[in-house]
């Protein structure tokens, strides 16, 4: 399957626990989504106590970002 290619479903892992993995198909937690405001806003304001592993709380991440616009498509 190509990367950017069409496909039936597309799914984001961000995190799954505690889980640290790094492989050749899946990465979690995501390796972007901790400079992702449409993913670190939302998440800090229904689970303010959250944790993006290796990158720290969720809350602290997505302060800076509170002020950024999300257009949808």
């Amino acid at each position: 399957m190509e990367r950017w290619g069409s496909r039936t479903l597309d799914i984001d892992i961000i995190t799954y626990g505690d889980v640290l993995k790094v492989g050749k198909e899946l990465t979690i937690p995501h390796p972007r989504a901790f400079e992702r405001a449409f993913v670190l806003v939302p998440w800090a304001m229904l689970e303010p106590d959250a944790v993006l592993p290796g990158h720290g709380p969720v809350k602290v991440l997505a302060e800076p970002m509170q002020s950024e616009v999300w257009l949808a498509k």
